[in-house]
């Protein structure tokens, strides 16, 4: 009987939330508040549902898939360049978030001491599960403004983690407890590492013959993690994300990320459904104004704290102003912190209720704000223009007095510095535009001219001087990026020459509908240059010892730069 009614209300779900979704998509809204929105509707509003409890319980799946898969997608090396962001400048947002969220819950009487500890923490958090997805869904996922925001979400959850055990262990907790914890974490890491280098790479060679073994095997690493990161201790979130990093590198990622695409979307969908089922309003009147003001925290306070600490580590306004409105909800983290707070006899059903409401209110808002985001920056530009004068943005950058016709190259590591070598063996004047500010002060200390900025900001591009401009290369394969520097070319200087870097064949053809000259699909110039290789051997088998010693030196020569992978594009 208990399966039966589990199995009617798992079905109900599904069928409420996707015509509320497909409604959604007739009206051109975004699906999560539609999904939310369906849980509300059968759970509090009907009352048809009668174990959310076990919905619950299964939505955790989505939130694991969703890691998993952003791990495999996610290269650690590409987070280098942000690894101050993102450890002191998410260690300085939690600290603020917390004291103005408690400070904010003491103007209200009918909360206790634990209620304000508990409600500060919750405040703090951003939700992986609604920025993420975005990210993924946008193909954002290697953008600038994305690499911090994984950098944040990276830390928050080690955070709350902590936080999560800390709570649980408030009457034994000592340093040694701690230092444990410390220990399994660091075991943890290591161990994805090691399986993810010497381990894994055989083992998916040998099941990689099946396309039904290759798919459960990713799956089987996926549930290990998230077991043995439980057993530690540790939230089986972190658990997928380590085993997503673990396969990061394999070749086999593309078939795998195709196959647990559909997964995680059921999950998601189930998680998102789940937040409206839990919702209950009891004595809801008493709280509308520590509600109200919550919700302005997040809504408002919380982003303009993002882009102010984005802009003070040396952002411009753009990506600043990208990463902050994406921070405009609570996380999955607090519903969990909650939950486990009742349990622990820390708090009482009311606040977990709040804790709901909140959830379901930010992640709606926050919903349509990540969805237009980047129309309410354009459209607000001048009104955010203040954040540049908050860093230093404007030291890091050499530009000498540039000759009337000069190349523009976008994104220097890896591909773009073989394309330098290149383009100044053949005395062409070159300006290099990077986000990385650790190789913009490289290049100023070899005096070579270059910006530091995002090449897609409306700032960076009026300091190019397109009219000038006789040749502009993209080394990223952002759509968006290349889409704008390809539009902003051809309207300034219709007969300049654009190549630029696709991932894929579909965005290749989109940029050579655009006006590009010609667009670099690494992948197949792999293909290419193997085959002229093994033509010139045919001709001159001397040609391949010879192409091999330049190839060891070149290779050595970037090892000594870091460039690790490079199959990798971007900068």
């Amino acid at each position: 009987m208990i399966q039966s009614t589990f199995i009617f209300d798992l079905g109900l779900v599904i069928i409420i939330a996707t015509s509320m979704g497909i409604l959604a998509r007739l009206l051109k809204q975004p699906l999560i508040p539609a999904y939310i929105l369906a849980g509300l509707l059968i759970g509090p509003g009907l009352g048809i549902i009668k174990d959310p409890d076990a919905i619950l319980m299964i939505s955790e799946i989505g939130v694991a898939f969703l890691l998993f898969m952003v791990g495999m997608e996610l290269h650690i090396d590409r987070l280098k360049s942000v690894i101050h962001i993102s450890v002191y400048g998410s260690l300085l947002q939690m600290i603020i978030l917390f004291l103005v969220g408690a400070f904010l819950t003491l103007l209200f009487p009918v909360f206790s001491t634990m209620d304000i500890i508990y409600i500060g923490v919750i405040v703090t958090f951003s939700s992986t599960m609604v920025v993420v997805k975005h990210l993924s869904d946008k193909k954002e996922i290697e953008t600038l403004h994305s690499r911090i925001i994984i950098g944040f979400l990276l830390m928050e959850d080690l955070v709350a983690i902590l936080i999560l055990s800390t709570f649980a262990s408030l009457g034994n907790l000592t340093s040694s407890f701690l230092f444990i914890a410390l220990l399994k974490g660091i075991a943890l890491v290591a161990l994805a590492l090691a399986a993810g280098k010497y381990l894994l790479p055989e083992l998916f060679k040998f099941v990689a013959k099946s396309v039904e073994l290759l798919f459960l095997t990713a799956i089987m690493v996926c549930f290990f993690f998230s077991m043995l990161a439980q057993h530690f201790g540790f939230s089986i979130s972190i658990g997928s994300f380590l085993a997503g990093i673990s396969l990061a590198h394999l070749p086999y990622t593309t078939e795998i990320l195709g196959r647990v695409r559909p997964l995680r979307d059921f999950f998601a969908t189930i998680f998102f459904a789940s937040l409206g089922l839990s919702v209950t309003f009891s004595n809801f009147s008493s709280f509308i104004w520590p509600i109200f003001f919550l919700i302005i925290l997040i809504t408002i306070l919380k982003p303009l704290l993002g882009m102010v600490t984005c802009s003070l580590f040396g952002y411009r306004a753009r990506p600043a102003f990208l990463v902050g409105i994406t921070r405009t909800q609570i996380s999955e983290f607090g519903l969990i912190i909650a939950a486990q707070g009742i349990l622990l006899g820390h708090i009482s059903k009311n606040l977990f209720s709040i804790t709901v409401i909140l959830a379901i209110i930010t992640i709606t808002v926050s919903s349509y704000l990540i969805d237009f985001k980047e129309e309410l920056y354009q459209k607000n530009r001048p009104h955010f223009q203040w954040l540049n004068r908050l860093n230093k943005a404007k030291e890091l950058e050499y530009l000498p007095k540039r000759k009337n016709h000069y190349t523009v190259l976008v994104g220097y590591d890896r591909v773009g510095f073989s394309i330098l070598k290149k383009l100044r063996s053949l005395k062409k004047h070159v300006l290099i535009v990077d986000y990385n500010p650790e190789v913009i002060k490289e290049l100023i200390r070899k005096r070579i001219p270059c910006l530091y900025g995002d090449a897609a900001d409306h700032e960076v591009q009026e300091k190019l001087e397109f009219s000038s401009v006789e040749m502009l290369i993209s080394t990223q394969p952002d759509i968006k990026t290349n889409l704008h520097l390809v539009i902003k070319m051809r309207e300034e200087n219709p007969k300049g020459v654009i190549l630029v870097v696709a991932d894929k064949i579909n965005n290749a053809l989109m940029l050579y509908e655009k006006g590009v000259d010609y667009v670099i699909l690494p992948h197949f110039i792999g293909g290419d240059h193997a085959s002229l290789l093994i033509e010139q051997f045919h001709i001159d088998a001397s040609h391949l010892a010879n192409t091999r010693k330049a190839h060891i030196k070149e290779l050595k020569n970037r090892s000594e730069l870091g460039h690790e992978h490079p199959t990798k594009m971007g900068h």
